[in-house]
């Protein structure tokens, strides 16, 4: 592709301790950004914060927004070709690309699926097939983009061999449909088998996730 491309690419999500987060960030999301940056299209990285600046991220600068108004102009001073959300569908500042007429992409980080921001974005971007199959459904225009490093709990490799083993089954996810967590307990139910599953349990939906587990 030899068009260059101007983005905006929101964390949409308060961090209060902006620059204390953000610049130990070294994920996926943060490498594909680096990639983006490295085949030369513009990228402005923004996250919602309690003070307002810029810093410096070993992959890209962060600017940090305090306010509503004050990201607005910032978007509205980079006359971005798109912004990138990296969100679910209940974040505040959705609606910011559809008031200034700028096409919008959402990163969808999982839970609520029916959170009332949807009409703000043009794609939908995500990493599972029961998201793919939800946004689908709904008549959406969604892809795949992104997934999970398979390599990273491999058994083979040398530090795991190593490892005396005290858990038969381990699963660290999010209590979210998507992580299947029913599936896990109907396939580990009755057998002798020590099982763990953690991650962070949401009180207002998706709660039989935990359940089931339960």
């Amino acid at each position: 592709m030899d068009r260059k491309f101007r983005l905006v690419f929101l964390l949409d999500w308060e961090i209060k301790d902006s620059s204390e987060q953000m610049a130990t960030l070294k994920d996926g999301m943060a490498a594909a950004i680096r990639v983006l940056k490295e085949r030369g299209h513009e990228i402005t990285f923004v996250v919602m914060g309690n003070w307002s600046g810029r810093f410096s991220h070993p992959y890209f600068m962060v600017n940090v927004c305090q306010t509503r108004e004050e990201l607005k102009n910032l978007v509205q001073q980079i006359k971005p070709d798109c912004i990138v959300h990296w969100a679910d569908l209940t974040r505040p500042n959705a609606s910011i690309g559809r008031e200034l007429g700028i096409r919008q992409i959402l990163c969808f980080t999982g839970g609520n699926t029916q959170g009332g921001t949807i009409d703000n974005f043009d794609h939908i971007l995500v990493e599972s097939q029961v998201y793919y199959d939800t946004f689908k459904s709904q008549g959406r225009s969604v892809s795949f983009a992104f997934g999970t490093n398979t390599k990273l709990f491999d058994p083979e490799r040398d530090v795991l061999k190593r490892q005396t083993k005290t858990i038969d089954v381990l699963n660290m996810s999010t209590f979210a449909q998507w992580k299947r967590h029913r599936l896990l307990a109907r396939t580990f139910k009755n057998k002798q088998l020590n099982v763990v599953t953690c991650g962070y349990m949401y009180d207002d939906h998706e709660m039989d996730c935990w359940r089931d587990c339960q």
